[in-house]
């Protein structure tokens, strides 16, 4: 309830790093708690995936300029996500945003904005 095995646990570092990994994990808990007591949780969107071509800024640009790209969209999430809501960077320009008691209109609109 709430607590990985340990391979899981392990993997998870490994793949993200002791911080992230913490934060994954208090996230997935804060969720848990929530559908325990029957408060609303705002479902994952994955609007970008196919819009946005970050191959080919680094192709054509170079990594250092693609990485400010990610670096400036990264910022840009934060300033927008409510001080509620968390925010992680799991990988390449991939996001995740979980955004407690909001229902699925909200987490959408949140979505436009972004874009």
């Amino acid at each position: 309830r709430g607590n990985p095995s340990e391979d899981s646990w392990n993997r998870l570092v490994e793949v993200y790093g002791l911080p992230k990994a913490k934060g994954i994990l208090g996230a997935v808990r804060t969720i848990m708690i929530g559908n325990a007591y029957g408060i609303a949780w705002s479902s994952f969107f994955n609007r970008f995936k196919g819009k946005y071509n970050f191959k080919s800024v680094n192709d054509r640009f170079g990594h250092q300029k693609g990485d400010e790209i990610i670096i400036n969209l990264a910022g840009l999430i934060n300033r927008m996500a409510r001080e509620t809501d968390f925010v992680g960077r799991y990988g390449g320009e991939e996001f995740l945003v979980i955004m407690p008691d909001t229902d699925l209109d909200s987490a959408y609109n949140y979505c436009n904005r972004l874009q």
